[in-house]
């Protein structure tokens, strides 16, 4: 409210959340959502085509944005053509950049990880996309 914004808060369980955001986006019934992304991939690529193209939206893939720029997707396209790392991390940047720029969802990082094992486990780490690998 001190912003001007006023939101009526619905806390659902897993299986109604769920429902509720995965509905095509002339059903959805909601303006805004708090959801968490995962890259269990590791690679960028992931986000790109399954959150910020615009044949991702719910309930095909996690766009639940229901974003769509036509220029994102050429750019999206484009990246996964390209030889490099260096050059596919240059166009991820260029659409991150435009993603937040147009603001169809506001992005924060957030991650705390807490891992008990026994003393005898050998090979586990953390790895930086925020998912446990074993070594």
């Amino acid at each position: 409210k001190e912003v001007g914004v006023e939101v009526e808060l619905n806390v659902l369980d897993s299986a109604a959340f769920l429902s509720a955001v995965t509905k095509p986006s002339e059903e959805a019934d909601y303006d805004l959502v708090n959801l968490s992304v995962g890259v269990y991939t590791g690679d960028a690529e992931y986000v790109m085509e399954t959150f910020y193209a615009c044949d991702s939206a719910a309930p095909v893939y996690y766009n639940r944005a229901y974003f769509c720029d036509p220029e994102v997707d050429t750019l999206i396209e484009q990246a996964s053509t390209l030889p490099t790392m260096e050059e596919r991390n240059a166009v991820y940047a260029e659409i991150n950049e435009m993603v937040v720029d147009q603001a169809p969802i506001l992005q924060m990082f957030d991650v705390v990880q807490t891992m008990a094992t026994s003393a005898d486990l050998q090979g586990i780490y953390f790895e930086p996309a925020g998912n446990n690998w074993t070594a």
